[in-house]
């Protein structure tokens, strides 16, 4: 990675419970949540990239880091909105545990 780099932390939570209270007119739902943070968290790395695009590196083998990974469909949509050609490399160091909950990763 080269360049300016920005770190953030996305923490790990507990869901003591969860009610899904109704759906609403935009098709998501209301829901009636009680969560606790924990220690645990991903480590997210994003620097500025040596070529077009948005390269995702990840040190678990198993989470796809091509167009299917959130983090870099987030990132062309973020890009896409500022009308900028994305250039990064983000390196994601997953420390929370793929499928502990309903999203499976």
């Amino acid at each position: 990675m080269t360049g300016a780099t920005v770190t953030v932390r996305s923490p790990a939570k507990v869901n003591w419970c969860l009610r899904v209270l109704g759906r609403r007119r935009d098709g998501f739902h209301d829901i009636l949540s009680l969560v606790s943070a924990i220690s645990l968290s991903d480590e997210l790395v994003i620097a500025d990239g040596d070529a077009d695009g948005i390269e995702l590196l990840c040190d678990h083998p198993q989470l796809p880091t091509d167009q299917r990974n959130l983090i870099v469909k987030a990132g062309m949509l973020l890009a896409r909105a500022a009308g900028i050609n994305p250039r990064a490399t983000c390196r994601l160091h997953k420390r929370i545990p793929i499928g502990g909950g309903a999203r499976r990763g």
